[in-house]
C-alpha cells in the first residue's frame, strides 16, 4: 500500500458522502423519493482509503453501506444519488436500489456486483497481494 495519501481527497469523499447520507435521511426518505437509505457513517473512512489504493485490474465486492468505497472508485456523485431514486441515465439505469452497486470502471478498479452480504471482499490483480475479508458470498 502506498505511504502516499492525498488527505484532501479523503476528507473530501468521506464528507461527501456523509452529506448524501444526510440529504437521504432528512430529505429524499420523507418525501418517498428514495426507499431505501443505508448509511454509511462509521464505515466511509477506511472505505475511501481502500478505494484509493485500488487500481486498474483490481477488483472488489462490498455490501449495502459502501457507497464511500463506490465514490472513491469514481462513481460520479449524480449517478451514486439518483440510482437510489430509480433515475435512469446514469451506470445502472435506474436498476439497482442505490447502495448495492455494480460498476465496471473502465481503467480503474471495478466494483462487481454486490449481493447486500455484511462486508467488503477485495481481489488484487495477479502482481499484486491477495486480500478477503469477511464476505465470500460476493
Amino acid at each position: 500500500m502506498s505511504a502516499d495519501v492525498n488527505w484532501r481527497e479523503v476528507a473530501r469523499l468521506v464528507l461527501t458522502s456523509r452529506e448524501m447520507d444526510r440529504l437521504e435521511e432528512q430529505e429524499l426518505v420523507p418525501a418517498k423519493k428514495v426507499l431505501y437509505q443505508f448509511s454509511a457513517r462509521g464505515h466511509d473512512l477506511a472505505q475511501v482509503l481502500l478505494g484509493l489504493q485500488l487500481k486498474d485490474g483490481d477488483a472488489a465486492c462490498g455490501y449495502y453501506r459502501s457507497r464511500p468505497l463506490l465514490l472513491a472508485l469514481g462513481v460520479p456523485l449524480a449517478d451514486a444519488l439518483g440510482s437510489g431514486m430509480g433515475l435512469a441515465g446514469g451506470y445502472s439505469d435506474g436498476r439497482d436500489i442505490g447502495v448495492v452497486f455494480n460498476y465496471p470502471n473502465p481503467g480503474g478498479a471495478h466494483a462487481l456486483p454486490m449481493c447486500g452480504g455484511v462486508g467488503p471482499s477485495i481481489r488484487r490483480r495477479p502482481d499484486g497481494p491477495r486480500r478477503s475479508t469477511t464476505n465470500r458470498k460476493c
